[in-house]
């Protein structure tokens, strides 16, 4: 069992090196994503801490990717209001992100958001941006990160796919790559 853990809810593992696993949890205060450690396969874990990720109490979901880096996607938002407060439900769940950490998930250097939602900003942003929520990412055999996510308040699932230099914001040719742009052959 993770110690004192009420809270951090709907975990995704990752194992770093042998035994050596790494637990993310979204949080029920919509503050941060927090992070436990595990050195022995699982049978003791260290306590929660939080990492620098917010979280607004939406899914995330982590993966070790071949480079040794662990991506995890997750919303980039937070509820600062609703610190403090078990089960806070915020309205805002965009931008849809991926994170990549070289450090077992301790820092978090580059973060790529993909889904910006409408484009609303100010009082706006939180009441007319529809949710797109629930991401799930895995590296393919090619290398290829294949992200998926409900979009739009739920009317249905968005796939994506990008590359890990595409998070790291590599230039294609004359600009940087656009995961959603539609852009076809782009691999």
């Amino acid at each position: 069992m993770v110690p004192n853990s009420a809270g951090r809810v709907h975990p995704t593992v990752v194992e770093l090196e042998d035994g050596h696993l790494v637990c993310l949890m979204r949080s029920r205060e919509a503050d941060w994503i927090y992070r436990s450690e595990s050195t022995d396969f699982g049978d003791s874990w260290t306590e929660p801490v939080p990492t620098p990720l917010p979280n607004n109490n939406s899914g995330i979901c982590a993966v070790k990717l071949a480079s040794g880096r662990v991506a995890v996607a997750y919303n980039h938002s937070s509820a600062p209001q609703a610190y403090g407060q078990k089960g806070a439900w915020p309205g805002l769940r965009c931008p849809v992100s991926v994170a990549l950490s070289e450090d077992g998930c301790k820092t978090f250097p580059l973060i790529r958001h993909i889904e910006r939602g409408q484009g609303y900003v100010g009082d706006e942003n939180r009441s007319n941006n529809m949710q797109y929520e629930y991401p799930c990412i895995m590296q393919a055999a090619d290398g290829m990160l294949h992200l998926a996510y409900a979009y739009e308040t739920r009317k249905g699932v968005k796939w994506v796919t990008l590359s890990e230099a595409d998070v790291m914001g590599e230039k294609r040719g004359g600009g940087t790559y656009n995961p959603t742009s539609g852009e076809v052959g782009a691999h």
